[in-house]
């Protein structure tokens, strides 16, 4: 009985393994390229659709009231920012700069029908009384 059993599995076997090996195994999706560009402070301000600023006070501190901040963000294909990072600027007031634009919204930034990702900076600018964005400083 062992011997007809393996006997046919091996028929089954045969019979299946042309037919196993002619349906092509599924290829994996290719990943799409890390696509970003660097832009001006004003193309990155042309993308977005929402801009949050800081409220006063920033800080109970004198030291911390007033002062220029360089924000490093990238935004990704569909428009969420990704990433920021501190260039330059009072560590205080860069803390309630990266809060804002955190809440800012962006649109894809779209090359010959392309989403790509986008690199900039935004320099914000505060005061004792209000806060701004600043280009082309």
């Amino acid at each position: 009985m062992r011997n007809a059993i393996t006997t046919l599995l091996i028929i089954v076997a045969a019979a299946i393994g042309p037919l196993a090996q002619s349906v092509p195994a599924e290829k994996p999706k290719p990943q799409p390229a890390d696509k970003r560009i660097r832009v001006s402070e004003g193309v990155l301000d042309s993308i977005v659709l929402k801009k949050v600023l800081p409220q006063p006070p920033w800080s109970n501190d004198k030291a911390h009231e007033k002062g220029v901040v360089t924000i490093s963000v990238l935004v990704d294909y569909d428009g969420t920012l990704k990433s920021t990072s501190l260039i330059s600027g009072d560590s205080v007031l860069a803390e309630v700069a990266t809060q804002a634009i955190k809440q800012w919204q962006f649109q894809p930034f779209v090359i010959n029908g392309e989403p790509v990702r986008v690199e900039s900076r935004i320099v914000m600018k505060f005061s004792k009384k209000h806060a701004d964005v600043v280009f082309g400083r």
